[in-house]
């Protein structure tokens, strides 16, 4: 957050005009770093962005300290979260902050890692279990990874991926869940 209000607006403005030249209409933001600033996010709404990508709310997600990001002990929770439901599901009612809506995370899909592929399923279970628990309590449920992240061990990223898919189709199909866009559900939302 090394920037001003002014600097963060100007460069905002710059990146709009950029995207209005290739026809590309962004209303959703996501922070660097997921490095929320309360500020900025009135410049969001002032300038048609509609919604950003919040945190977890739990200690071990957050990011308001830049020095918590790379501490030990939190790293070490956020891991073995992903593994073990220790900040519970994550889902949430949409909820908007300072005229822009907060679609916060509920889990980060970390990429297949060998060293950790007896924990793959766990992963996995922790996954399905969340969404399962957001469709039947009619809530959001906001998955989100780095295409980069699938760059190695692609064959079993896809697989995770269609397995996921897989699941949200039957819960689809069982409890209306729907599947969107940080901007497509604020549209739902709105209409």
């Amino acid at each position: 957050m090394g920037q001003t209000e002014e600097q963060f607006e100007d460069d905002l403005l710059s990146t709009l005009e950029i995207s209005k030249q290739s026809d590309i209409s962004i209303r959703s933001f996501v922070f660097p770093r997921n490095q929320i600033n309360d500020k900025y996010l009135s410049i969001c709404a002032k300038h048609g962005i509609k919604s950003f990508r919040g945190t977890e709310k739990h200690w071990m997600y957050d990011t308001s300290d830049t020095a918590l990001l790379e501490d030990k002990k939190h790293r070490i929770y956020r891991l073995l979260d992903t593994y073990f439901n220790i900040s519970g599901h994550n889902t949430y009612d949409l909820n908007a902050k300072n005229g822009v809506f907060n679609v916060a995370s509920s889990r980060f899909l970390r990429p297949y890692s060998k060293k950790l592929k007896i924990l793959e399923p766990l992963k996995i279970a922790r996954i399905k279990k969340s969404m399962t628990h957001a469709a039947k309590n009619h809530e959001v449920y906001h998955l989100w990874w780095h295409p980069h992240n699938f760059a190695d061990n692609t064959e079993q990223n896809f697989k995770v991926l269609e397995g996921l898919f897989k699941h949200y189709k039957n819960l689809n199909e069982t409890y209306g869940f729907k599947s969107n866009t940080m901007s497509g559900i604020v549209d739902n939302v709105l209409n």
